[in-house]
Formats: structure tokens, sequence, C-alpha cells
């Protein structure tokens, strides 16, 4: 977020009028920060803007917020903050020299608790795995002969198969 003029979007009306405010900016800062770990009550961005070590480094140099001058920083903004997200990425886009014009999908699947059906799914595979093995070793002596009378040499018949062991059979009976 340096480098990015925050108080633009702030309404500069009514400054010198009443107490000083607290900093606006740094305020901001931590509802952002909030928006992106999922606290977004008021209340507990204040409370966290007391006691987390994060939105302690935020709102630096400043007493805590209370819940009444978050809201009051975000009744403030000139605009919502998903259009201020949406300011935000373009900045990034065009200080970071990010491609848009492509989006990348990534497939990976990671289990952040392991749980019951793990194991059952791995037993389940192997299990369906031995049995694919067992099916091809009946099928390997019909493959045999269908090989013998065109003359192509037979097949070895294994406990387990490699998937271009099978391929190359494949290949001979077309």
């Amino acid at each position: 977020m340096k480098g990015i003029n925050l108080e633009k979007y702030f309404d500069n009306n009514n400054q010198g009028i009443g107490r000083n405010k607290k900093n606006r900016v740094q305020i901001l800062n931590a509802i952002l920060f909030g928006q992106m770990v999922n606290v977004r009550s008021t209340r507990e961005l204040a409370k966290s803007c007391r006691n987390d070590i994060r939105f302690l480094y935020l709102t630096s140099g400043m007493n805590p917020p209370s819940h009444t001058s978050v809201n009051d920083v975000i009744n403030e903004l000139n605009l919502s903050l998903e259009s201020l997200m949406i300011e935000i990425n373009q900045e990034i886009i065009a200080r970071e020299d990010i491609e848009t014009d492509r989006l990348y999908v990534d497939g990976t699947k990671i289990e952040a608790d392991a749980n019951k059906y793990t194991f059952i799914w791995t037993k389940q595979v192997l299990k369906a795995r031995d049995k694919l093995y067992l099916k091809i070793s009946k099928a390997i002596p019909l493959w045999n002969e269908i090989f013998c009378k065109n003359g192509y040499r037979e097949i070895k018949m294994n406990t387990t198969y490699k998937s271009e062991y099978l391929e190359k059979a494949k290949n001979r009976m077309s």
C-alpha cells in the first residue's frame, strides 16, 4: 500500500472543525487488511486494532480507533470499498506489469485437515487397481490366442501392469 495516495478518497471539507481526527489513512489500511483476513465488523476491527499485532503495526503511532471511528472512516469515503479495491488492484497491475489478458487456473487440491475419508479413498483406489490387474490377467490368454493366430509374440502375464506395456499390446491388436 506504500505509494498509493489514500488521502484522495476522503472529503477534506471540514478540516479544522472540532477535535483533531485520528489518521484516517491508517484506519483505512486497517479496514482493508481486515477485509483481507475476514474481519469485517467495526467492533471486531476496533478490537483487532487493540490486540492483534498486525493491526497494531498498521495503526502505529496512534491510539487504537473505536468502532465509531472505524464506522466514520467507512462512511466518509467518497466511494465504496469495492471500487477502492478495484482501484488498488489496477494500481498493482500497472506497477508490477501483470498481464491480465490470460487467466491461469491452478487445479491443485490440497486437503487442509486429514479426515476419515482420506484413508477410505486410498483403500478404494488400491482395491480397484488390484481388481483391474485381475481382469487384465484373465484377458491376456484370450489376447495371446489372437496374437498367435496373427503371428505376433505372446504377452507375458504379470501381477502388475504398466500403462505403457498395455498400450503396446493395444497397438498390436489394432
